[in-house]
């Protein structure tokens, strides 16, 4: 099986997603509405998740801290309680960061965040 896939991986690299492409042209509006369709439910959808996953897990660690503190301030599970806290705040920080990063670069910029993106386009077809 792993033979098969070895000899014939750039076969099936380059000419199966080929139909596929075809069928996004014509439903999507070409590469430019491929792009922008992605964008706008894929990576939304994950930066949610992510954000959603770190406000999770610092308040999984604060419950955890709390417990231990509550049953006798066990040190090693105080310690994983903190841990969490301070894993789900980093990672929101470095989020946000980034997010206010890349608005601050729109801005100076002049590319407008959260708005459709145009792809430059070549035509294919010779004009009549």
């Amino acid at each position: 099986m792993f033979y098969f896939f070895k000899k014939y991986f750039l076969f099936i690299l380059f000419f199966v997603p080929v139909p596929s492409f075809a069928v996004m042209d014509e439903a999507l509006g070409g590469f430019a509405g491929f792009v922008d369709t992605f964008t706008s439910t894929v990576v939304r959808s994950v930066g949610a998740l992510f954000m959603t996953m770190s406000v999770v897990a610092f308040f999984w660690g604060l419950l955890q801290f709390i417990w231990a503190k509550s049953n006798g301030g066990d040190g090693d599970k105080v310690k994983v309680g903190k841990d969490f806290m301070v894993w789900g705040l980093l990672a929101l920080f470095i989020m946000f960061s980034v997010w206010g990063i890349i608005e601050f670069l729109g801005g100076v910029t002049g590319i407008k965040t959260g708005g459709n993106l145009e792809v430059p386009a070549v035509q294919l077809t010779a004009p009549r």
